[in-house]
């Protein structure tokens, strides 16, 4: 009677720790996805940045009052 109940219980255990094992790697792999895109946003930000730079010395030189 307690044999039948301790292997049905281990069993119950064993599927529980395996269903948490895959969703921890479910959510580890999406946080590395997210992660990659962030880094790829933010190389693009800095891209943009440096653009605007470079157009806001542009149009100060080409609006300068000696001109």
């Amino acid at each position: 009677m307690f044999g039948m109940k301790r292997t049905a219980s281990m069993l119950l255990i064993c599927v529980a720790t395996l269903a948490l094992g895959v969703g921890t790697y479910v959510v580890e792999q999406m946080i590395l996805e997210r992660e990659q895109k962030i880094a790829t946003l933010k190389a693009k930000i800095k891209e943009e940045q440096d653009r605007i730079t470079v157009l806001e010395a542009d149009w100060s030189y080409l609006t300068r009052p000696s001109r």
